[in-house]
């Protein structure tokens, strides 16, 4: 597989699996979670990639030359960054706010602990769905962190399309045949040099 096509299917599987933990947050608790799971398997695919220095990936942490060049591909890096860390407070929030071992379904071996003791009943006295066993702060933070990550994806979609629009077609389409100033589009009324 060529290196961009991984990049592109890391990318897209990313933005995918975010979007369905965001919007399955209020009310699809399980999906939710376990979109989550899978959300933080392809991050650490991610960063372990980034880290290998794999063709086609950049890496994470701008260099400092990088950082003074103030520029498009600067402003890119440093919001690649802060989505990435987005993500990973998203994550982490969201692990911590549920008993992992009643959504895994492992009740004897718990991975990550839970960060609250419960009997499973919230303030109703009816049972969770998917072990959630949130504390109001930690759920308003994984909420708002989930809301900032996704801020700034727009911001990141914006800065795409408004620089690098080339990049972006390339990374939605893949690479194809590219009109160019110097080669404008046969129009109807001129025969082209292909006929």
């Amino acid at each position: 597989m060529l290196p961009f096509t991984r990049f592109r299917l890391l990318h897209w599987s990313l933005v995918i699996v975010f979007l369905v933990a965001y919007l399955t947050g209020d009310d699809g608790e399980l999906l939710h979670v376990w979109t989550g799971y899978a959300l933080i398997a392809l991050l650490v695919v991610r960063l372990l990639v980034s880290l290998s220095g794999a063709a086609g990936f950049s890496p994470l942490i701008p260099r400092r030359a990088t950082l003074r060049a103030r520029n498009a591909t600067t402003a890119s890096r440093v919001l690649v960054l802060a989505l990435v860390l987005g993500i990973i407070g998203t994550s982490v929030s969201g692990v911590l706010m549920i008993d992992n071992a009643r959504a895994i379904g492992l009740a004897a071996a718990q991975a990550v602990p839970a960060a609250h003791a419960s009997d499973g009943d919230d303030a109703d006295g009816d049972e969770r769905d998917a072990g959630l066993i949130a504390s109001g702060s930690l759920e308003e933070l994984h909420e708002f962190l989930a809301n900032a990550t996704l801020a700034l994806a727009g911001l990141h979609v914006v800065l795409l399309f408004g620089w690098r629009r080339p990049l972006a077609l390339t990374t939605l389409f893949g690479p194809g045949r590219r009109r160019t100033a110097s080669r404008p589009a046969a129009s109807p009324s001129t025969p082209s040099a292909e006929s």
